[in-house]
């Protein structure tokens, strides 16, 4: 069964991707699209007629990465959903006006007569902003780690950054496909779960030089108000030293082996093979013996996967991560590991939406799984599925597939985040999202750092996050 698409004819580019990322990637679906001078897009499916009214992608025709372009109100509206989602209502910010003149207490998000639908909200024209993160394209204001701020997001000041708005939209749509076309197949999704870890610091403690490892013994004194710490942290370091990296505190591989191995789960290894800025990356490199060690036994594992943990600085240059790749990928040849690098995720987490996703293509990569809130976790992209990226300054779909990161360890327990210190409040903060991924078949994708397992808590919140089921 071919759908019909008549669209709207400004924005091309951006239209062809979203409509692909709907109808082909999402629902399985044959399409054609017929571009012409409307003020709304159709779907033309048997003898049903389905409405959007087209707003967001009309307005930045004009006025593209213009702060003009973001002339809306921040509080979306609210439509009625009570028929197609459990949340009962969802939040739109790109909607028709003549929506909000119903004299109706509540405004439901679609009104069919006989073979007609209207949706009452812009769904392809919000699908796009969400999850091309248009917003931070235009946003100026930058974090301490020149980041986007959680802060500035509209899902943040909305208090939406826990729900996968893209996912309701085209539950939504899926729906009203369905509601004359009730043999109309469309693609099923199954859940899935990657476990990935960021190998940031392979040794206790987290710095790099002889004389770093006395300023951290001394802080942890100075800080503690006492030297039980201390005293232990020296013997952590000595027995490492000494009898070898499995006495380690961060050797905590096998109980990430064995966790995805038990929940069936993909686990995926960043590794460092660059440094930019001698105080935020790794303290390890490609010719440490205990470093190839490591991944050697990692990678004799059926599960496991590596993918390039960018340095600190290389976010934004294409010549330095395709450096850092090419040294990853000769390491590999050099010690006979089977692996191409593909993955990618960015240290820190650092993004710069007009600059990451081009430079990330032309190193050569294939998929990135960086993006998310460091501050809070949850959906930035707003959407719990891999989907292709998009270049917002080279208007053009990327042969590069981001799988949204959910959750990492450090929102929920660094103090300058979350510093979430009660497993039970971690746990339902957790699941908060992860049943969200298990409802509409997404994957649910968890960073835990090795250097992340040391305490009791730390563990027990790992494996709680990593269950099937609550």
């Amino acid at each position: 069964m071919c759908i019909s698409i008549i669209s709207p004819d400004s924005c091309r580019q951006e239209r062809e991707y979203i409509y692909n990322l709907v109808f082909s990637r999402f629902l399985g679906l044959e399409y054609v699209i017929d571009f012409s001078p409307t003020d709304d897009v159709r779907i033309v499916i048997n003898e049903l007629e389905i409405s959007s009214p087209d707003i967001f992608l009309s307005q930045a025709n004009e006025n593209w990465l213009d702060k003009k372009s973001m002339s809306f109100e921040a509080t979306p509206v609210y439509f009625s959903t009570e028929e197609l989602l459990d949340t009962n209502s969802i939040p739109a910010w790109f909607y028709s006006t003549d929506a909000l003149n119903t004299g109706k207490s509540s405004i439901p998000v679609y009104e069919q007569t006989n073979n007609l639908i209207d949706i009452k909200f812009d769904l392809f024209g919000s699908i796009f902003f969400l999850i091309s993160r248009y917003e931070e394209a235009v946003c100026t204001s930058l974090d301490e780690y020149d980041r986007f701020p959680v802060i500035e997001s509209l899902l943040y000041q909305n208090q939406l950054y826990l729900r996968p708005l893209v996912n309701e939209y085209l539950s939504i749509l899926s729906k009203i496909l369905t509601i004359q076309n009730t043999n109309l197949k469309l693609k099923q999704h199954n859940f899935g779960q990657v476990i990935s870890c960021d190998i940031d610091w392979l040794f206790f403690p987290p710095v790099k030089s002889k004389t770093d490892i006395l300023k951290f013994i001394a802080a942890q004194a100075f800080r503690n108000k006492s030297l039980l710490n201390p005293i232990n942290n020296t013997l952590d370091i000595l027995k490492s030293r000494i009898f070898g990296y499995r006495y380690d505190p961060y050797n905590t591989f096998e109980l990430l082996l064995r966790r995805a191995e038990e929940t069936g789960s993909e686990l995926v290894f960043y590794l460092m093979s660059g440094d930019t800025d001698s105080k935020m990356d790794g303290n390890y490199s490609l010719s440490d013996k205990r470093f190839i060690e490591v991944v050697s036994q990692l990678a004799k594992c059926d599960n496991v996967s590596f993918g390039l943990h960018g340095s600190f600085d290389s976010y934004q240059s294409g010549p330095e991560i395709r450096r850092q790749k090419r040294a990853l990928d000769n390491f590999f040849t050099k010690h006979n590991i089977d692996c191409s690098v593909k993955h990618y995720r960015q240290h820190y987490l650092r993004w710069n939406g007009l600059t990451t996703p081009d430079a990330i293509t032309n190193a050569g990569l294939v998929h990135d799984s960086t993006l998310s809130f460091a501050e809070t976790s949850g959906f930035r992209s707003s959407f719990c599925h891999e989907y292709p990226l998009y270049d917002l300054i080279g208007r053009r779909t990327l042969p590069v597939f981001e799988t949204p990161l959910i959750v990492m360890d450090g929102s929920l327990l660094q103090p300058k985040y979350l510093g979430i210190n009660s497993n039970t409040e971690a746990q339902d903060y957790i699941w908060s999202m992860k049943n969200q991924c298990i409802k509409y078949g997404g994957k649910f994708t968890l960073l835990w750092h090795n250097s992340s397992l040391l305490s009791e808590l730390e563990k027990e919140l790992f494996l709680g996050a990593t269950k099937l089921s609550p």
